[in-house]
């Protein structure tokens, strides 16, 4: 359900895996589940440019977790939580 609401398999993945760890920061290849790392990239670009995760670096890995502050924090855990 939540590959074809949100359009993407991996952003669909993506989302789940952060909203069910919500106090963990991951690291691009720990997100890669198979898919191109590129493809990895792009959905993670669309989800920090919306503010949906926010991302940092440490050393030379960049990190990115939800954004437990978001406005609409709860409503996406619901959902991605209901959809899973």
């Amino acid at each position: 359900m939540l590959e074809e609401l949100f359009s993407s398999k991996t952003r669909a993945r993506l989302l789940r895996t952060f909203f069910g760890n919500p106090g963990k920061s991951f690291y691009q290849s720990e997100l890669r589940g198979g898919d191109a790392i590129s493809v990895v990239q792009y959905e993670l670009g669309k989800l920090t440019h919306l503010k949906v995760v926010n991302t940092f670096s440490a050393g030379n890995k960049r990190y990115y977790q939800v954004n437990s502050k978001h406005k609409i924090y709860n409503e996406l855990k619901d959902l991605v939580h209901k959809a899973s």
